[in-house]
C-alpha cells in the first residue's frame, strides 16, 4: 500500500527533506533507489526521498501536501 500524503508529510519532516520525488509505487522506488547507489549518489545524504504515491491518480493531492502550499518541497 502506497504511503497517504500525511505520512508522507512526516516521513519528510523526520529525513529533513529538501526535495522529493514521486514515483507510482514500491517497486518504482526501489528501482530509483538502486540506481542512485549503482550511480553513486547518497539520496538520504542529499536529503531527496523517493515517495511512492499509489498511481497517477494520487499526484494531485500530493503534490497539495509538498509544493508551494504544502511543505513547500
Amino acid at each position: 500500500m502506497p504511503l497517504d500524503p500525511d505520512a508522507a508529510l512526516g516521513l519528510l519532516r523526520a529525513a529533513n527533506a529538501r526535495a522529493a520525488i514521486l514515483v507510482e509505487g514500491w517497486s518504482d522506488q526501489a528501482a530509483l533507489e538502486a540506481l542512485a547507489r549503482r550511480r553513486g549518489r547518497e539520496l538520504t545524504t542529499e536529503r531527496i526521498v523517493v515517495l511512492p504515491i499509489g498511481g497517477a491518480t494520487n499526484l494531485q493531492r500530493f503534490v497539495q501536501a509538498l509544493g508551494p502550499h504544502g511543505l513547500r518541497l
